[in-house]
This record gives C-alpha cells, sequence and structure tokens, in this order.
C-alpha cells in the first residue's frame, strides 16, 4: 500500500495483479516526500485512501493475510518510541 501510494500512485497494483495477488506488505505515509521518502507509518496516520484499499482487495477476491510492514526507526513520528512502547502504540488503533 505505502510503496505504490509513495511512488506510483495513483496507478492500482491491486487491480493489476488482480486473482494473481499473493501477499500484502501495508503500510500508510504521505504520499511522495522528497525529504522523508516512504515513511512505512502504521494505517490511518497518513494520508493513504484505506478505505479504497479494502474496495480493491475484496473486489479481486484477495483472502491471504495482511502483513504489516511499518517500523518505529524509520520515521520521525516513531522514532522517539521503544519497541515496547511502538507496539502498544498500534495496540490502541486496532481496537
Amino acid at each position: 500500500t505505502g510503496h505504490a501510494y509513495c511512488y506510483t500512485h495513483p496507478f492500482n497494483w491491486i487491480n493489476a495483479f488482480n486473482k494473481n495477488l499473493k501477499a500484502t506488505h501495508i503500510h500508510d505515509n504521505h504520499g511522495f516526500i522528497e525529504t522523508d521518502g516512504d515513511e512505512h507509518l502504521l494505517p490511518l496516520d497518513g494520508t493513504l485512501d484505506f478505505s479504497s484499499f479494502i474496495t480493491s482487495i475484496d473486489n479481486v477476491g484477495y483472502t491471504g493475510s495482511l502483513m504489516l510492514e511499518v517500523f518505529n526507526s524509520s520515521s520521525p513520528v516513531y522514532s522517539s518510541y521503544s519497541p515496547k512502547e511502538f507496539i502498544k502504540l498500534y495496540n490502541l488503533k486496532v481496537k
């Protein structure tokens, strides 16, 4: 999600892969920002349209895993968090 949004938006890779989609790496960002590149934020912490993402994976019938690709060390938003604090932050978001 984040890689496509940051580097190839508005191309829809999910529709392009369609039934051949086998894996996901999900993260958010603010689109391409020259100074930060891809921020690897938690979903909904950036500006990616996740409702559109969910609609796309539903439309192609994807039933695989949804793998998060988020890092506290690669984003200035989370860099001050310890790993334990970062996980706690994520757990608050998914409840």
